[in-house]
């Protein structure tokens, strides 16, 4: 089973995490929710920063020197995701795999940040990757670059045996806050990621003043790359629906009902034409225009349409989302939980992590337990960080479900 054990990291004294399928972390303001999240991601994220270093250098890489550039490629993404580690206090974190390997994090006696992979990790990377290595480097000399067909391909194949290695073939992404900041300031935000993006592509590292700033734009990349060109291809929620399902009649994925879901949580219904998108607040006619909507719909939309498009697609997704339910009325918390469970069910392999300051998600979500109609005690984890310590909170354990859901008010 995955397991991530972190010790001494930021605000995390100890944690022993299980991810499953449905996993709630609640507690105060700066205990470290978003932190245990991240590195949660960042696990996940590693064969993707293995891939990225074979794309970016294959010319530079070597068998003798392998470990060495793969290493420094993890540490550098690893300072990305969480700032620079000097500052920190000694700290230790070690990452089961899926598959039941080990590779651990920790500060050297120079003050640096090391990893080393348990056992023959390492050997069974080496030995899955290097072809792909000498690969690029073939295409690379017949004048091909990494916008081409082929070398596309080759790291297909590269990820194809690298989720056999570690165990895992989800697609995971990092949903940060403030998503309506797409459109408070508009195409410049755009403009900001296009630039930063290209950068990346032309040197392989782009400096970013926080780690915010790389959320932000993995998570703006993807929307545009992967959600947007769906939803303008598409009229309506249905038509995306039966766009990517072709007239599949899926139990769990009825279109009727979740296009109600989603509209009650949009408060208005999503459309796009040639002019924009749009919510309608009163059909046909009366409507605002996405830019112009309330932060409520701009916060949500975004996410609403990836773990939409995520559930349709059935390909195993794991999504980690920072408060789905900002700018959300009260009143709608139990709608949104609802949603939330209709996409991690729509897969077997679907995961979602995600953290809250909402008592009604925690209500919503026992109820739902309850009933047992969608997902099984075993498969969800209600979290808290209890003076830094990672506390599991099953749901037969009410009293500690209901303080929590009391220190949360």
């Amino acid at each position: 089973m995955e397991r991530i054990h972190i010790k001494n990291f930021k605000q995390i004294k100890e944690a022993d995490l299980y991810l499953r399928k449905f996993n709630v972390i609640v507690g105060e303001h700066a205990c470290g929710k978003s932190t245990l999240m991240k590195v949660a991601y960042f696990m996940h994220h590693l064969q993707d920063e293995i891939i990225n270093e074979v794309s970016a250098n294959a010319p530079q890489i070597f068998r003798h020197n392998f470990f060495g550039r793969m290493k420094q490629a993890v540490r550098i993404a690893f300072v990305h995701h969480f700032g620079s580690t000097r500052h920190l206090e000694d700290f230790t974190i070690d990452y089961y795999t899926p598959s039941g390997e080990l590779v651990c994090f920790y500060i050297n006696d120079n003050n640096d940040l090391d990893l080393f992979f348990v056992d023959d990790f390492g050997d069974k990377i080496l030995d899955n990757s290097f072809e792909a290595v000498e690969e690029l480097v073939a295409l690379k000399n017949k004048g091909l670059d990494s916008s081409s067909k082929e070398w596309q391909e080759v790291l297909d194949a590269l990820r194809a045996r690298l989720n056999i290695v570690f165990g895992d073939n989800t697609q995971e992404l990092y949903i940060p806050n403030n998503r309506s900041i797409w459109f408070a300031i508009g195409n410049r935000v755009q403009t900001i990621f296009d630039e930063m993006e290209q950068t990346l592509k032309n040197k392989g590292f782009l400096r970013f003043d926080s780690e915010h700033e790389l959320f932000q734009l993995r998570f703006v990349q993807h929307i545009k790359n992967n959600v947007l060109p769906v939803f303008k291809r598409n009229t309506t929620l249905k038509d995306v629906f039966f766009d990517v399902m072709k007239f599949s009649t899926d139990a769990n994925l009825k279109i009727e009902s979740t296009t109600e879901l989603i509209n009650t949580l949009l408060q208005g219904t999503y459309q796009t034409d040639s002019f924009g998108e749009k919510i309608f607040y009163e059909m046909p006619e009366k409507y605002v225009y996405l830019q112009n909507a309330s932060t409520h719909q701009q916060e949500l939309i975004r996410m609403v349409q990836d773990l939409f498009l995520a559930a349709l697609h059935q390909r195993p997704v794991l999504r980690f989302i920072e408060h789905p339910e900002a700018h959300v009325r009260t009143e709608l918390h139990k709608t949104l939980t609802e949603f939330l469970v209709w996409y991690a069910t729509a897969h077997p392999e679907n995961q979602l992590v995600f953290s809250t300051h909402s008592t009604q998600i925690v209500e919503t979500l026992n109820k739902i337990i309850e009933k047992g109609e969608y997902l099984k005690n075993e498969e969800i984890n209600i979290l808290t960080l209890d003076d830094g310590n990672l506390v599991v909170l099953s749901n037969q354990e009410e009293e500690k479900v209901e303080q929590i859901e009391k220190d949360l008010v």
